[in-house]
């Protein structure tokens, strides 16, 4: 009788045990998670997976981050890809037939997500991550452009520099000694895909309500305008535009936030000059979602408040959320250390959608690449002209899917 009894409760014991091992090997199933972020965003964003894990250890997040962009948007081209990614905006149309749309995910998840997703984040960041009416992507981060100014060159400090002309006629309000210095730094030390899409930015305030797009000799005004500006403003060799050990060389800057996070000495953030119509520049870091299963729960933890709140206070990046940016924490933090953050707030709710056709990441390189030959004398503003032309013309941004 000991005997059967005994032998009842071992079957019994390894008829539970069979389907918790089951269980809990099913629940842990790892998410997988790839970035290519700077310092110290990688930082915090390990803290912030940290956390994650911590409260769920059943479903882990795994993260690699990548020692570029360029190979992380590699590795997603052409390696089974992970569960979710950290992708710049412009690579979504390159991606589209790999991606799962957010917007898909939220509606799975319910249709207040999605609505609610959307009114609680800027319409540029939002409009960054869409194909037509589809969201493809999650906004989580930005980085925007703005004009710094090297206060202490100059003998009378320029209250506001509301356009171009008034940009070009800076070097009359520098001190005598200190003519001789860069007046116009432009970011010529930029990889060539963002300081494509600066250009194209900035070529369509050269357009008209009548030609949308950009022609081939819009293209070359352009062109010569930044010319000028190397030949008669002191424009500063690419090789000299290292920020910020030669920030002291020059007048007037166009710098990201992170770059402006490094600089000492006394300086001051004031918006892009206008030309003939506003003009900027935005990157939108937005979560992909490659994979339905194990993927929502870690995108909706880094979208909530709190997340999105944390990663504002601690990176060199724009909130995409416009109640963080409310928050008493937030503001408060950035009026006590970085007040010119308001200013690239400021550009991002005012700027553009950067471009996300597919290609885009080569297209805009290949533009950085002809504007800097340009700039640098061995291409002639015809000839660059006729050839950034032929990169927009089928791409502008009222012509994308």
């Amino acid at each position: 009788m000991k005997r059967a009894v005994k032998t009842l409760i071992l079957l019994l014991l390894f008829c539970t045990m069979v389907p918790l091992r089951g269980i809990k090997a099913q629940e842990q199933w790892p998410v997988i998670f790839w970035a290519a972020l700077p310092e110290p965003d990688h930082s915090t964003m390990v803290q912030m997976i940290q956390q994650y894990n911590a409260a769920n250890p059943y479903r882990p997040v795994e993260y690699t981050n990548f020692d570029s962009p360029e190979k992380l948007l590699q590795a997603l081209e052409q390696k089974q890809p992970p569960n979710l990614a950290l992708i710049d905006s412009r690579w979504i149309g390159t991606l589209q037939e790999k991606l799962v749309p957010a917007q898909d995910m939220m509606e799975q998840a319910g249709e207040m997500v999605a609505a609610m997703s959307k009114a609680d984040t800027f319409p540029s960041f939002w409009n960054a991550v869409t194909i037509g009416e589809k969201a493809y992507a999650l906004p989580f981060s930005a980085e925007t452009a703005a004009l710094v100014l090297n206060r202490s060159v100059f003998a009378k400090f320029p209250a506001m520099v509301p356009t171009i002309q008034a940009w070009g006629n800076l070097g009359g309000a520098l001190k005598p000694e200190d003519k001789s210095i860069w007046r116009i730094v432009l970011p010529l030390q930029w990889n060539p895909e963002d300081l494509g899409q600066l250009w194209a930015d900035f070529s369509e305030t050269f357009t008209t309500p009548q030609h949308p797009v950009p022609g081939a000799a819009q293209e070359a005004a352009t062109l010569n305008l930044w010319n000028k500006w190397a030949d008669l403003e002191k424009l500063s060799p690419a090789s000299a535009s290292a920020v910020p050990s030669s920030f002291a060389g020059g007048s007037s800057w166009i710098l990201l936030p992170r770059e402006v996070e490094t600089l000492g000495g006394d300086f001051a953030v004031k918006p892009l000059p206008k030309f003939k119509s506003p003009w900027g520049f935005m990157k939108v870091q937005a979560i992909a979602f490659f994979t339905r299963d194990n993927s929502w729960d870690f995108a909706n933890y880094l979208t909530q408040y709190d997340q999105m709140k944390f990663w504002a206070m601690h990176t060199p990046t724009v909130p995409v959320n416009k109640q963080v940016y409310l928050s008493p924490d937030y503001l408060s933090q950035i009026d006590s250390n970085r007040k010119w953050m308001r200013i690239y707030i400021w550009a991002a709710v005012h700027a553009v959608p950067s471009y996300n056709f597919p290609n885009a990441p080569s297209v805009l390189g290949d533009i950085g690449e002809t504007v800097s030959k340009s700039v640098a004398g061995e291409m002639s503003e015809q000839e660059a002209g006729k050839e950034i032309q032929v990169l927009l013309n089928s791409v502008s941004r009222t012509e994308v899917p």
